[in-house]
């Protein structure tokens, strides 16, 4: 492209098409495309009436933290809370979920 870049041209995020699903050149950023096709498999919890607690982390956030421990290597108690996907423990606790349930 000649001349200056044009900021509106640019996108946030590189995104590549693997088996015709748009995906993010960042492996743990989940695209709608994607979560679209994860989201169904996903067991769905519901919140207790009585005492809920705190609200439980949105599954497509902990999707996304687990792709960036697995894709980065790091320890699960160094996930970057940050990032806004939770922590370690809450993304680590939610893959041991999903595995029992055969997800």
């Amino acid at each position: 492209m000649k001349g200056p870049v044009r900021w509106w041209r640019m996108l946030s995020a590189s995104v590549v098409k693997i088996e015709g699903v748009p995906v993010a050149i960042a492996p743990w950023i989940v695209s709608d495309e994607l979560w679209q096709r994860v989201e169904p498999l996903l067991p769905k919890v519901e919140r207790r009436f009585r005492y809920p607690g705190r609200k439980r982390l949105p599954d497509r956030q902990a999707l996304q933290g687990i792709l960036f421990v697995l894709q980065t290597g790091i320890a699960w108690r160094h996930l970057p809370p940050e990032l806004g996907f939770g922590g370690g423990s809450t993304c680590h606790r939610r893959m041991d979920q999903w595995q029992r349930a055969g997800v």
